[in-house]
């Protein structure tokens, strides 16, 4: 797994997920990186229609998922380290303007191209 290789290098940085919604695979970052500060980037609301319906006009997106079953309560009430996690809000890459760290792993799970790209532009070197 890359958290032991990561660790075995002795690299360092934070952790981040971008598109949290229930948190999932945010628990297993949680647990891999134990020690690590973890940016934990969502609206927590689901997506904005404008952003859905844009997506369906570019013809880039099929179906209507909204992913609003979530709450930062619902996600950080999964974390094994709680304590280690910092949560982003809002919209990507707004919510990321204050953040000046280095990233050992980085999960882009947006689903939606606009915060996907913002994602890779953010940060890959």
């Amino acid at each position: 797994m890359f958290a032991e290789e990561a660790y075995t290098l002795g690299l360092v940085g934070s952790v981040a997920e971008v598109g949290v919604y229930q948190g999932a695979f945010a628990e297993m970052i949680n647990i891999c990186f134990p020690d690590r500060k973890f940016y934990l980037f969502d609206t927590f609301e689901g997506f904005s229609p404008k952003d859905i319906q844009e997506e369906l006009n570019q013809g880039i997106a099929f179906g209507n998922q909204d992913f609003k079953n979530t709450s930062v309560q619902r996600v950080l009430y999964r974390m094994k380290h709680p304590d280690k996690c910092i949560i982003k809000k809002g919209y990507f890459p707004a919510t990321a303007v204050d953040i000046d760290d280095d990233f050992v792993f980085i999960s882009l799970d947006a689903d939606l191209y606009a915060p996907i790209l913002s994602g890779l532009e953010f940060f890959y070197p």
